[in-house]
């Protein structure tokens, strides 16, 4: 799968915060192209604290995903959704390996509840002020609500993805690219690539 991403990201930062915390509030629309087609478009809030050795991420997003079998083909279904997400990531100083932490509660409009917890691990390969480079490998699980309003085990899924960013206009517009591989059970595995293009307005 391929997938190409506009953004246009509105920062936001109240004049008494500490330089640790950067605020975003994102809107954004995706294109994606694989086995199924789809045309994301999204608004999101964003909190992020960054120390010397712990990075703190909070967000919540709003967003709307279309699917259908074909571009310019009949529309499968719509999903609305509103998703809340925590990210850590901690490193040992000086260190170009770190872990990762990750919880994150999906509400699906048109469905029920899903959550889902990952741990992981990373190589920073490249770090500089223009571009970064990134390996990563991780094992999730989810959580989610049966026929019976009970909650029950989902999905596991096992990933591992490469992931390149540059700055093509410094703290202006970014511009990333990776791909993935994902093995989840019952499913089988998933190959895909993504292209971003992020623009920053201050």
């Amino acid at each position: 799968m391929s997938r190409f991403i506009l953004v246009v990201v509105l920062m936001f930062a109240g004049s008494g915060a500490r330089a640790e915390w950067e605020g975003n509030a994102d809107l954004g629309v995706s294109f994606a192209t694989g086995n199924t087609e789809s045309l994301d478009t999204d608004v999101a809030l964003d909190a992020i604290w960054t120390g010397e050795r712990f990075t703190h991420e909070f967000d919540l997003t709003a967003y709307r995903s279309d699917i259908f079998a074909d571009l310019g083909g009949p529309w499968l279904r719509a999903q609305n959704v509103v998703d809340a997400d925590y990210a850590m990531r901690f490193r040992r100083r000086g260190s170009r390996w770190y872990g990762t932490l990750n919880a994150d509660a999906y509400y699906d409009l048109g469905l029920d509840w899903r959550f889902t917890g990952s741990v992981g691990g990373g190589l920073q390969l490249v770090d500089s002020e223009r571009h970064t480079l990134i390996a990563e490998i991780g094992v999730g699980q989810t959580v989610q609500r049966a026929a019976d309003a009970a909650f029950e085990f989902g999905e596991t899924a096992w990933r591992w993805s490469l992931e390149g960013q540059w700055w093509l206009i410094p703290e202006r517009l970014e511009f990333s690219a990776g791909v993935r591989w994902m093995h989840i059970d019952g499913h089988g595995e998933i190959y895909d690539g993504e292209t971003v293009l992020r623009l920053v307005v201050l």
